[in-house]
């Protein structure tokens, strides 16, 4: 069985590889965990950003902003002013 040109079992240079893959797999793993911290980080301060930003308007104070502010009337269209003749079905 060849592996990228090598015959599997009987090449010595096996164990490099080997250990080559190895160390690939290691640092993988190794910019995994960083990213998992970075993002981690990155969600704490986001949170204590919104969190601690965060301020309960006085509701006495929305509720009088509400009874000043009042909505425009509804615009009806106008009804016409013929009827149409009725039908006999």
């Amino acid at each position: 069985m060849n592996f990228f040109g090598i015959a599997l079992g009987t090449s010595n240079e096996i164990h490099w590889i080997k250990f080559t893959l190895i160390k690939i797999q290691i640092a993988c793993a190794a910019i995994m965990i960083i990213t998992c911290i970075v993002y981690i980080v990155i969600y704490i301060y986001t949170s204590v950003r919104v969190y601690g930003k965060s301020t309960v308007a006085d509701p006495h104070a929305s509720i009088e902003l509400g009874r000043i502010q009042t909505p425009p009337p509804p615009h009806w269209p106008e009804p016409p002013r013929d009827l149409p003749p009725s039908s006999e079905f």
